[in-house]
């Protein structure tokens, strides 16, 4: 940028993930000018789980999610995790759903789940996975 607006648009899309920032001046009267702080901003570029909701009475939980346009499928996993979060194990992992909409075959134990989506374009390049969404099963 080499006016005063205050203002930088990029002229180019940015791939789906997290990016960095920084500010600082240039030139002949601050050669030695310090960056600002970092700042972090996310692009998104994919699809985002709409339910199941936070807490959910059935073993059986529907799974919605935000439809891509041109994506050829989806990918959804699953995990069990402790009430703090951490990882116990992998539940579904289902990697071609043509639909928006999941419900699994099998029960899930009552217990904390953390859920995923990332939609799959016609060309098979992956979009970015979606924010997780946590559950919990009574």
């Amino acid at each position: 940028m080499t006016d005063s607006s205050g203002t930088f648009s990029v002229s180019f899309p940015l791939a789906p993930g997290q990016w960095t920032w920084w500010v600082g001046k240039i030139g002949p009267d601050a050669p030695t000018a310090a960056w600002s702080n970092p700042a972090i901003f996310r692009v998104d570029g994919g699809t985002q789980l709409t339910a199941p909701p936070s807490v959910v009475s059935t073993q059986t939980p529907e799974f919605r999610w935000a439809a891509v346009t041109d994506a050829d499928h989806y990918q959804l996993q699953v995990d069990q995790v402790t009430s703090t979060g951490s990882s116990i194990s992998t539940v579904i992992r289902e990697n071609h759903l043509t639909d928006t909409t999941y419900q699994p075959p099998q029960s899930l134990e009552p217990g904390h789940y953390r859920a995923w989506v990332q939609a799959i374009s016609l060309r098979g390049t992956p979009g970015a996975w979606s924010s997780a969404i946590d559950f919990e099963i009574l």
